[in-house]
């Protein structure tokens, strides 16, 4: 390591160490599991081809996949969220709009229990509170503190639950997650990563993105990239979050190493360089 680089990391974690006595709850409880495997599934076009039936273990599903008929269909044991545009009040009325939709659909579809995973940001937010209306979610906070730095500390902060890679795209969380409950392995569908393919620049310099989801592939339009619900991203910021999406799972892979977990990248065509490729 050179002095620059040495410096840089030394920086890193005393900052992570600043997060995490500001922003981490030390106590984090975790759901029962029920089998040794874990089945993210990824909202990404690709989750359409795949064979739910054959999926042996447990599922977790993210974001806006209650939207879906396979919500109903596949009966997710674990549903989580990551972004603070889900329980933050000041954001676009798009996304106020958007979060009211989930919870009602999450409340009127869900006639098994589930286990939802939320940020301990979102304690007692509109969102969480919304939840439970329908009794069959057991809500369960975990800490999206960034941490980064020296590898044997940000393991340590790792293996403590204070904190994760730079949650920039929810499959982080739902990885880590996984290996803190104990799976023993992490299967990952419809985590296609594609995006660079989809990105553009319009003639006033704004640069938009068509986020494709299996539920809405043909339809997904062209849109900014916004930050916190609010503006617009410009196209380093957008690169620096996919930058940082990326090298966080090389970091979650080495840490799931260490504990002897195996995670699984089961995408086909996925961008995703970190894990694993398995067909099943």
């Amino acid at each position: 390591m050179t002095p620059t680089l040495y410096i840089l990391t030394f920086i890193n974690t005393i900052l992570s160490f600043i997060r995490i006595v500001l922003s981490s709850k030390i106590k984090i409880t975790f759901p029962v599991i029920y089998d040794k495997n874990l089945h993210i599934l990824g909202n990404g076009p690709s989750l359409a081809d795949v064979d739910f039936q054959n999926l042996k273990g447990d599922l977790m599903a993210v974001n806006n996949f209650a939207f879906s008929e396979k919500y109903q269909e596949t009966k997710p044991l674990y549903y989580i969220i990551n972004a603070p545009e889900f329980w933050m009040e000041n954001v676009d009325d798009e996304y106020k709009s958007g979060r009211k939709n989930l919870t009602d659909a999450l409340v009127k579809k869900t006639d098994w229990n589930v286990n939802f995973l939320v940020p301990v940001e979102a304690k007692n937010s509109g969102f969480t509170n919304d939840l439970m209306a329908n009794n069959n979610f057991s809500i369960f906070y975990y800490n999206i503190t960034p941490i980064e730095g020296f590898s044997v500390l940000t393991s340590f902060f790792y293996n403590k639950k204070l904190g994760m890679p730079r949650p920039h795209n929810v499959l982080i969380p739902s990885i880590m997650n996984g290996i803190w409950m104990g799976y023993n392995s992490i299967f990952i569908h419809g985590a296609d990563h594609s995006w660079l393919k989809d990105i553009y620049v319009s003639q006033d310099n704004k640069v938009f993105l068509t986020q494709k989801h299996f539920y809405d592939f043909h339809s997904a339009k062209p849109e900014v990239m916004k930050k916190l619900g609010k503006g617009q991203r410009k196209m380093h910021e957008i690169l620096e979050k996919f930058v940082l999406t990326f090298k966080g799972y090389h970091e979650i892979n080495e840490f799931a190493n260490r504990k002897k977990i195996k995670i699984f990248n089961c995408t086909k065509d996925s961008f995703i360089d970190a894990f694993e490729r398995f067909t099943m």
